[in-house]
């Protein structure tokens, strides 16, 4: 049985949202020296890359403002190099690119801009 797409968008809403949360406040050695804070964020990247991989490609193709194969791949990047995390990565991710990924998935998940089409 195939997973709606929109519980995939949710997670990835979610998780930026506490990433988002996580980093407010705080700079990026403030992160960097906070393993928890550090370990959190990087698990809301993981949570945002697994949940985009299962976004079905029809309903991506819908969507195409928002960058789902980068949103996929921020979970490689994490997992592949899980001993030498780019502090760098982390914080560019946070600052510069979850806050925009996070208002087109809440706009995929707004009922009156879905019902508009």
């Amino acid at each position: 049985m195939l997973r709606d797409p929109l519980l995939y968008i949710e997670e990835m809403s979610e998780a930026c949202r506490r990433a988002i949360a996580y980093a407010n406040g705080m700079t990026k050695e403030d992160i960097a020296a906070d393993t928890k804070t550090f370990d959190a964020i990087v698990r809301c990247l993981t949570v945002i890359g697994e949940a985009a991989k299962g976004v079905p490609a029809a309903f991506r193709q819908l969507h195409l403002a928002v960058p789902w194969r980068q949103a996929a791949g921020i979970r490689d990047k994490v997992v592949r190099h899980y001993f030498g995390i780019d502090d760098d990565i982390v914080w560019d991710v946070v600052v510069n690119h979850l806050p925009r990924l996070f208002r087109q998935l809440e706009a995929i998940l707004d009922p009156n801009a879905r019902s508009m089409g």
